[in-house]
């Protein structure tokens, strides 16, 4: 079974990695009572913006209190290590809908700030308001949920023309809008393995969070546009 999972990852590009390489991620998790004993189930990834603030999905969110959810940081393996903060607030982005996957984009808020040190950083914003430049690269990094592995993995991403993501996918899947960008290619280098909320980080800048991907290594994957909807985080 390793052996088999090792061909997968070498197949897509992912490559398995520590979580000193990525100080900024996060998982998102909600507690549960199994048997007496309370147990973590990882929602989601996340980007560390400031002390306090994490971006994720809105879709992400939907359906848990926050008395129910944690963040954990500085750690490679979900559901143990690192540090772990709970959830002060969550502000979705009003105009979501679960339907068309646009605006889907959510700030957590933790009640105790992070001490930032080498463990622990945060991801600055774009300093403009459109997506990444065709032919540009970045990294994708998160959890993979294909081969039910909870170790940490980056891939090397190219983004992709949208015209052509958008005919991908067509308005009876899923419309691009200006809240969206693609990225990947459909010769096998996708999101596609990773969880929703995964970072997209170039520069130590937050470009994108995994939104959706289908049909993997045949369609690039779409992500929330962080520099269309940075007035809205700023707020």
């Amino acid at each position: 079974m390793r052996v088999l999972i090792i061909a997968v990852l070498a197949l897509i590009g992912y490559v398995e990695c520590s979580g000193d390489k990525h100080p900024y991620l996060v998982s998102i998790e909600y507690k549960s009572l199994v048997e007496k004993e309370v147990v973590s189930q990882h929602i989601c990834s996340g980007a560390i913006i400031s002390e306090k603030l994490i971006l994720t999905l809105a879709s992400c969110m939907k359906g848990y209190h926050i008395d129910d959810l944690r963040v954990r940081a500085a750690s490679p393996s979900i559901r143990r290590g690192g540090i772990v903060k709970s959830v002060e607030k969550i502000v979705p982005h009003e105009r979501y809908t679960t339907s068309r996957k646009d605006y889907d984009i959510a700030v957590v808020h933790i009640k105790v700030p992070f001490t930032f040190d080498e463990d622990i950083k945060a991801l600055k914003l774009p300093t403009g308001t459109v997506a990444p430049s065709v032919g540009s690269h970045a990294t994708l990094t998160g959890w993979g949920v294909t081969d039910g592995s909870d170790l940490l993995e980056s891939v090397d991403l190219e983004m992709t023309v949208p015209i052509q993501c958008k005919n991908l996918y067509a308005p009876s899947i899923i419309y691009i809008t200006d809240r969206m960008f693609c990225a990947g290619n459909t010769v096998g280098r996708t999101g596609c393995k990773t969880d929703p909320g995964s970072p997209l980080v170039s520069s130590n800048t937050l470009l994108g969070l995994s939104v959706f991907d289908m049909k993997c290594g045949r369609y690039p994957g779409i992500y929330t546009n962080v520099a269309n909807l940075k007035k809205w985080i700023s707020l």
